[in-house]
């Protein structure tokens, strides 16, 4: 009988002593979302390059709404964190004609973290201050102006590029 109180005593102690600070950082999140107008997608090869949860570089040509997200411990959080899109101009595209083209973005990057306690810190470290890094833009052309927009080459949508120091 003493053996097992002291076996059953041992657990409540092993048990008690893996508990974590619940204002703790349990997870670190990133969202990569994106969110184009058809005529982007008519009129421009759309490129998304970011860093996964690995660190990696990941370049693909999307052509509809993409998203792209992670959730980490601390200590397995890449250091490193980028996220690009590029519209460049098609070679072939539909004809441009005496239409209204309207180019409309929603592009976020959100960076959070969870503690043990599941409340959602923002902040995710002392030295990545943006919290979340967002592009919203809507562009309404006649179809002359949509031309001269179109012609004068690639367009940088978002980029950014941020390390961390590690600390929470």
């Amino acid at each position: 009988m003493l053996c097992i109180i002291m076996t059953a005593f041992g657990m409540v102690s092993c048990g008690e002593t893996e508990d974590n600070d619940p204002l703790a950082i349990k997870s670190i999140n990133v969202e990569y979302n994106l969110n184009l107008s058809q005529n982007w997608f008519d009129f421009y090869d759309v490129v998304v390059t970011y860093l996964d949860e690995n660190g990696q570089s990941k370049s693909l040509t999307v052509t509809e709404k993409w998203n792209f997200g992670f959730s980490m411990s601390p200590n397995n959080a890449p250091r490193n964190y980028a996220f690009s899109v590029v519209a460049t101009p098609k070679k072939d595209h539909p004809e441009i004609n005496d239409a209204q083209y309207i180019l409309s973005q929603e592009i976020d990057a959100d960076f959070f973290c969870y503690r043990y306690d599941g409340t959602v810190f923002k902040e995710l470290s002392s030295d990545l201050c943006a919290q979340k890094l967002t592009s919203n833009d809507v562009l309404t052309f006649s179809g002359s102006q949509f031309k001269d927009y179109l012609e004068s080459g690639s367009r940088n949508l978002m980029s950014f590029s941020k390390s961390w120091d590690g600390k929470y």
